[in-house]
C-alpha cells in the first residue's frame, strides 16, 4: 500500500496481500496556554492560533469538522489518537516559550507558556487495478 501524510510525504510499502491501498494520515494540533491563574487552558491570546489548528497555526482544524479526502472510495481506518514520540511528553505534549515559532521541546520548563499535541487519524482508498 501507499502511505501519505497530510503534508504530501508519501512512503511506498508492500501491500501484504491486502491489494493496492492508498493510505493517508490526517492530523490536527491541540493548543494550550499557561495562565498564572488556572494553569493550562485552551484560552489563547487574541490573534494566536485557536484551540485546534494545523501545524503552522494558520488554519483552524477542529477534529469534528475534518472530513475524508475528496473523491470516491475513502473510509476511516481509525478514531482520533494522540501521537506520542520521543519529541513529546507521556501525554503527547510539546512545550515552547511564549510563541509558537521558537521550537518545541518534550519537557515543560520554567518560562514555557504554550504547548501543543498532535492528533491523527488514518483513512484509506482502494486503488483501481486493471
Amino acid at each position: 500500500f501507499f502511505f501519505q501524510a497530510e503534508d504530501g510525504i508519501r512512503d511506498a510499502q508492500e501491500s501484504r496481500g491486502l491489494g493496492d491501498v492508498y493510505k493517508r494520515q490526517i492530523f490536527t494540533y491541540e493548543n494550550q496556554r499557561w495562565w498564572i491563574v488556572g494553569g493550562w487552558s485552551t484560552k489563547m491570546f487574541p490573534g494566536e492560533r485557536g484551540r485546534w489548528s494545523d501545524s503552522e497555526g494558520f488554519v483552524r482544524r477542529e477534529p469534528d469538522t475534518i472530513t475524508l479526502p475528496e473523491g470516491e472510495g475513502w473510509a476511516w481506518d481509525s478514531n482520533w489518537s494522540i501521537e506520542i514520540s520521543r519529541n513529546t511528553d507521556a501525554d503527547g505534549w510539546e512545550y515552547a516559550s511564549n510563541d509558537f515559532v521558537s521550537g518545541f521541546y518534550p519537557i515543560n520548563k520554567t518560562g514555557f507558556l504554550i504547548r501543543r499535541r498532535k492528533w491523527y487519524r488514518t483513512c484509506h482508498k482502494k486503488l483501481k487495478t486493471d
